[in-house]
């Protein structure tokens, strides 16, 4: 455990400021298969909020999904209607506009799951 400690070089009021890095007493002291075994510990919490994560990055990813393809189909939908309806090609634009930003996002979703899921063995 390292505690970082900021020391003013000048009075307060000078933006130079030193950064001191200490190791924590507590840690120095405990033997080392007492470390390892923390270390470990904190490992296996550190993968299973990992795959929390994940999962709900991937809930999440699937409802966007569910939502862009409602979007779509309201685009779809909205081809179909008389060109003399007033303002079909405004709400059309408007809905084409939020499917493409519902894709982007569920885009992004997806790449931040196949990140997470290389990194879990």
């Amino acid at each position: 455990m390292f505690l970082v400690c900021f020391i003013p070089c000048f009075p307060i009021s000078s933006p130079c400021l030193s950064i001191h890095l200490s190791i924590h007493p507590s840690v120095h002291h405990l033997p080392l298969q007492q470390r390892m075994v923390a270390a470990e510990q904190e490992m296996q919490r550190g993968r299973v909020k990992l795959r929390s994560t994940r999962q709900e990055l991937q809930r999440l990813a699937a409802t966007v999904a569910k939502s862009e393809r409602m979007a779509t189909g309201l685009v779809a939908d909205l081809r179909m209607v008389q060109p003399g309806v007033p303002d079909v090609l405004a709400l059309r634009a408007s809905a084409a506009a939020k499917a493409a930003a519902l894709r982007t996002e569920r885009k992004a979703l997806e790449r931040n799951v196949y990140r997470i899921a290389r990194l879990d063995p």
